[in-house]
């Protein structure tokens, strides 16, 4: 029996230097990627803070202007003094 020697594939050896090759550009490539997602979820910390700063800021003015207009109106509101209000 002859034993074929053009078998196409690949060698052990140039398995190992493409993974050679791979993990290299993987160990190059893998700390910026990881520092780019921390920065990304960092960024998206500060704009939730940002929003419920502001989301928390807003009522405080409104409730401000709405007690002055309160203060301010209720001469003109009708009085309740034991009588039903006409107000449904």
């Amino acid at each position: 029996m002859a034993v074929k020697a053009n078998i196409a594939g690949f060698t052990l050896v140039e398995m190992i230097g493409v993974l050679a090759v791979i993990a290299i550009l993987g160990s190059v490539a893998a700390p910026k990627i990881f520092a780019a997602i921390e920065d990304a979820k960092l960024s998206a910390y500060i704009q939730q803070i940002n929003t419920l700063t502001s989301a928390c800021e807003v009522p405080g003015r409104y409730w401000r202007v709405a007690a002055t207009y309160s203060e301010s109106r209720s001469s003109t509101l009708p009085s309740t003094d034991g009588e039903q209000s006409r107000w449904h």
